[in-house]
């Protein structure tokens, strides 16, 4: 007894020792955090930018990196559908980064700015009265089962719903501009498959580069809807 006694006096000093040197070991993280928080604004470190609204009940034009949203607005105000659509998608790969390559990685949409993720789609939302935006996309994904994991079910039933697909058949990107009334969540149509597909197939036939496009399509929406912050 004395024996199990003195070892568990001894697991609870080592316990105390553990936990005093992990509380200092935080203490340390803490304040190399506030030093190299100190040094960022000494720096100049990008802010958020933010453009006035035009009135009290616009959205603010907020952006991480200072990207421009006033296009993207006046395009929305004025009911111009796809070239809103097209604007979106150049803004994005901008914040991003990714203007050169001119489509998105998983890790680009899982990395977007909250604020600049927030903007975009409160635009969307305001000026299209709550039909458009993808945070109505996600609404409708998530109604029909859709997660993080593909289920090729899910995301035909989610394109019949949205209208990027009639009676059984995928529409192209055109196409979905041409009906006279929008489904509810048609738009933005950045996850239509073949949005990219201004440049020519490339070193791929044409068949193999929209079978390559609709993935990396399906991969930017699947990972935007599973954002939290939308």
């Amino acid at each position: 007894r004395e024996e199990v006694e003195g070892r568990l006096s001894s697991l609870e000093s080592s316990g105390a020792q553990a936990r005093q040197e992990l509380e200092r070991q935080l203490e340390w993280e803490r304040g190399k955090r506030q030093e190299l928080e100190a040094l960022l604004q000494s720096q100049g470190e990008v802010q958020p930018r933010v453009v006035e609204p035009l009135s009290s009940g616009d959205v603010p034009l907020v952006s991480a990196v200072g990207v421009s949203y006033s296009r993207l607005r006046d395009l929305l105000v004025a009911k111009k559908w796809r070239e809103a659509d097209q604007e979106t998608y150049k803004r994005m790969l901008e914040v991003a980064g990714r203007e050169s390559e001119g489509w998105f990685r998983g890790s680009d949409i899982e990395n977007f700015p909250c604020q600049d993720l927030a903007t975009i789609d409160k635009l969307w939302v305001k000026y299209s009265s709550g039909k458009f935006g993808f945070s109505v996309q996600k609404q409708i994904y998530q109604s029909l089962g859709g997660t993080n994991e593909w289920d090729e079910k899910v995301w035909t039933a989610f394109s019949d719903q949205v209208g990027w697909r009639k009676r059984g058949r995928w529409l192209n990107y055109d196409e979905i501009f041409d009906e006279t009334s929008h489904c509810v969540g048609l738009l933005p149509g950045i996850t239509h498959c073949d949005l990219g597909l201004t440049g020519g197939p490339g070193p791929f036939d044409l068949i193999d580069s929209l079978r390559i496009l609709k993935m990396v399509a399906i991969i930017f929406a699947i990972t935007i809807f599973s954002r939290r912050d939308l």
